[in-house]
């Protein structure tokens, strides 16, 4: 919900923002060409995947460490 209600807000601004994804693989479906935003948001989708493993894996040696 906090994504899709900051795209909403934001949307027109950020067009590399990783909710627009859909939006850009139609585009290049329609127009049978990449568009740069989609390689934007990929990319921060990615990173934020990782960074969001490499955390949880933090948090869970931490916790394994406190027991």
């Amino acid at each position: 919900m906090g994504m899709s209600a900051i795209n909403q807000i934001f949307g027109h601004h950020m067009s590399w923002f990783p909710n627009s994804i859909s939006g850009h693989i139609t585009e290049m479906l329609m127009v049978n060409k990449i568009p740069g935003a989609l390689w934007a948001a990929a990319s921060i989708t990615i990173i934020l995947s990782v960074v969001l493993l490499i955390a949880s894996n933090f948090m869970l040696k931490t916790k394994e460490m406190a027991d």
